[in-house]
């Protein structure tokens, strides 16, 4: 719903990557062009969420300023974070969505403390003042809170650093799996460059990482492309792709609707979605002209136009309403005349 919305609010401003990312959303009418300027549902609005996710977007600004004045990068992880306040809504909010407020701010742990409540570390520090604890066990301590988390960020770091991840073997082929950076960006990879045979590639999905990812995630990532079977003489195949599952027939693609697997998707489901798309082309179409076979008039998201020669030309409002009526003079009339300008109007200051 959001990217598909999102793909509606950005097609003025970016209509080539609007476009892609409608088509492979499952977009079903020919053009995110000709669709609906999107309508906000406010019974989607939860009023309290906003306003802790709020209240947890000020916290993370706070860390981020702290960051920078002790000159901590972002991708340098925190042991842990305490946010004092007496807010009941900051409480509810950091207690709500800690996981979120420790992943942006990137610490291992958040404490709430209350207006009155101070972290456990000044409290033994005060212990030690007074003679009541003795330092060498408070430093043992941390040591053995904080080293584990060195050893497995120095681990990761040391993984990554040469930008791949063995896996393990694919019971297949006696492979070896491993994820690396690729040229264009994660992915996992059966095999190497050295066998005889090609290795094989799969793109690392973006809710997936090199550093988590396992053996049996990544294989499954090569179940696709799947073919289904045949249509027209001609074979139908369900594949993913950078945005979303996609059916891919006659060199076209049609988008697989949310909530659909393309693992699952059957040859039946597949030409439905085929012919569904041809649909929506046929009703953009409105005339053609056998003289002039690369002039045609069609229905858009803002109205009726003239395609020509790879250039679009919007029909005036006085001849939209017949626009599948016009004749081919009056179409050539159109492409002849100049758009009118736009004039940009000045104020003039007062002296």
């Amino acid at each position: 719903y959001a990217i598909m919305n999102t793909a509606l609010v950005l097609a003025p401003i970016a209509p080539h990557i609007a476009e892609e990312v409608y088509q492979h959303m499952g977009g079903k009418k020919l053009s995110v062009h000709m669709e609906d300027w999107p309508v906000c549902n406010n019974d989607l609005v939860d009023e309290d969420v906003e306003h802790s996710m709020s209240l947890i977007q000020n916290i993370v600004d706070i860390i981020a300023a702290e960051r920078a004045k002790m000159k901590s990068k972002l991708r340098w992880p925190l042991l842990q974070v305490f946010v004092r306040g007496n807010d009941a809504d900051v409480n509810k909010a950091v207690k709500t969505f800690d996981e979120v407020l420790a992943a942006q701010g990137n610490v291992k742990k958040i404490v709430y403390l209350g207006k009155d409540e101070t972290p456990n570390v000044e409290k033994d520090f005060d212990d030690v003042a007074e003679g009541n604890k003795e330092w060498t066990s408070l430093i043992r301590q941390s040591y053995a809170d904080f080293d584990p988390l060195v050893t497995r960020a120095m681990e990761e770091r040391n993984e990554l650093r040469v930008g791949e991840r063995e896996l393990g073997i694919d019971p297949k082929s006696g492979k070896v799996v491993k994820v690396r950076i690729g040229r264009y960006g994660p992915m996992v990879q059966i095999g190497t460059a050295e066998e005889e045979e090609k290795p094989l590639f799969a793109t690392l999905p973006k809710d997936k990482s090199m550093a988590s990812i396992t053996l049996d995630e990544a294989l499954e990532l090569f179940k696709l492309p799947r073919t289904l079977g045949e249509y027209e003489g001609k074979p139908v195949v369900a594949n993913t792709g950078r945005f979303g599952p996609y059916i891919n027939h006659d060199k076209k693609f049609v988008s697989i609707p949310k909530g659909e697997d393309p693992l699952e998707i059957s040859l039946e489901r597949a030409i439905e979605l085929i012919l569904s798309k041809r649909e929506a082309e046929e009703k953009s179409h409105l005339k053609t002209f056998d003289e002039e076979p690369e002039l045609e008039i069609r229905a858009g998201r803002f109205g009726p136009y003239i395609a020509y020669k790879g250039k679009n030309y919007k029909i005036p409002k006085a001849q939209a309403d017949r626009a599948a009526e016009l004749t081919l003079e009056e179409c050539r009339k159109i492409i002849e005349t100049p758009a009118p300008s736009k004039t940009k109007t000045t104020r003039k200051k007062k002296a």
